[in-house]
């Protein structure tokens, strides 16, 4: 045990690199699966806007209870369910129903 290699995955320190890192973790059909043309536009504004939300959680990690007296555990997983929540709203609705999202991304997950 003491003659091993640890390894570690820290996140890609700075936002860009945070939003980067969420667009590369995106499968080649998540824009694809929808067919409509300005439901796709509003899909990929909204997931930039959750990328860059997600990145500027990870960045106030170092900060610690510097600004915000909570610290918030946005995980990967948590990204992972917020992307697909995100998909889903844009496919089933006309309009996006933008107080559900954001009530479902930053206080339920």
């Amino acid at each position: 045990m003491q003659n091993s290699i640890k390894l570690t995955y820290e996140p890609p320190k700075g936002i860009k690199s945070n939003v980067i890192r969420c667009y590369n973790l995106l499968e080649n059909t998540f824009f694809n699966s929808v067919t409509d043309n300005e439901k796709k536009r509003t899909l990929m504004r909204a997931m930039y806007c959750l990328a860059l939300f997600h990145g500027v959680l990870l960045e106030r990690k170092k900060f610690g209870p510097l600004g915000w007296n909570i610290q918030y555990g946005f995980s990967l997983s948590d990204f992972q369910i917020s992307k697909d929540l995100l998909r889903m709203f844009v496919q089933n609705y006309n309009k996006l129903p933008f107080e559900a999202l954001n009530y479902m991304t930053s206080e339920a997950n």
